[in-house]
């Protein structure tokens, strides 16, 4: 199954081969007190090549844009974008888009009441890009990448988000208190 973009060692692999696996059980191909070995097969390959994941990071991997001023997502940012990176990636890469605080803070909030999560701001940056990708406006990039209405509603969305354990007590609930006022202010 073909994977672009940048998969961390804790977590996000897990998640890509929990899907994969998924995808052979509900198969019928598969079972799960089978021996997994038969999956480095080309018949296995060909099955899983029918698919792509696309996977998207908020860490500093080199992709991230310097940010200039003070902002939620400054965890999101190096000094300078990495050229090497830059040109490697750049023909796997669709599209990109700028997230503003007050989104990053309405989306922290409706997780937090809705899902019970503890995030920082900037893991809800890949949540956001989906959200920019589907508003009206962008009926052109989604054309332009073959992403009709069926192929979405078929599609398997995954976001990793993390950091929420490492957010200072203090700093959580003036998160939480500016996701509220954001969510307030929205309506």
């Amino acid at each position: 199954m073909p994977i672009s973009g940048s998969i961390k060692a804790r977590g996000g692999i897990h998640e890509v081969l929990a899907h994969a696996e998924a995808l052979a059980l509900a198969s019928g191909r598969l079972r799960a007190d089978a021996d997994y070995a038969q999956l480095d097969s080309d018949a296995w390959r060909a099955f899983f090549g029918r698919y792509r994941i696309a996977v998207g990071s908020t860490g500093n991997l080199g992709l991230s844009i310097g940010i200039v001023g003070v902002t939620a997502a400054d965890s999101l940012a190096v000094g300078r974008p990495s050229g090497f990176v830059g040109r490697a990636m750049q023909r796997l890469i669709d599209g990109y888009c700028t997230v503003d605080d007050d989104a990053l803070f309405a989306l922290l909030g409706l997780a937090a009441r809705t899902e019970d999560l503890a995030l920082e701001p900037s893991a809800l940056a890949g949540l956001a890009a989906l959200a920019h990708l589907a508003a009206p406006a962008h009926a052109a990039a989604r054309a332009r990448l073959g992403l009709t209405p069926q192929r979405l509603a078929a599609a398997h969305h995954i976001a990793w988000m993390t950091g929420g354990g490492l957010v200072p007590p203090a700093q959580r609930r003036a998160d939480l208190r500016r996701a509220r006022a954001v969510l307030a202010e929205a309506g």
